[in-house]
């Protein structure tokens, strides 16, 4: 029979390995979504400049 120790000392390692799991998926989200808003943010940037491009223009919008 296994003392309460040993087993303790086994299943640690298991519980170390899924919360870095979810640490790094945790991250993998955030990435995401840091990378989804710098897209956005050049896209309404590139919206603006033409914009502003057509109206020098005399383009009226």
């Amino acid at each position: 029979m296994q003392k309460i120790g040993d087993r303790i000392a086994q299943l640690q390692p298991a519980t170390f390995h899924r919360n870095s799991l979810a640490v790094t998926n945790q991250i993998a989200i955030h990435y995401k979504i840091l990378r989804f808003a710098w897209w956005a943010l050049a896209v309404i940037a590139f919206g603006v400049t033409v914009a502003i491009r057509i109206r020098l223009l005399g383009i009226p919008l």
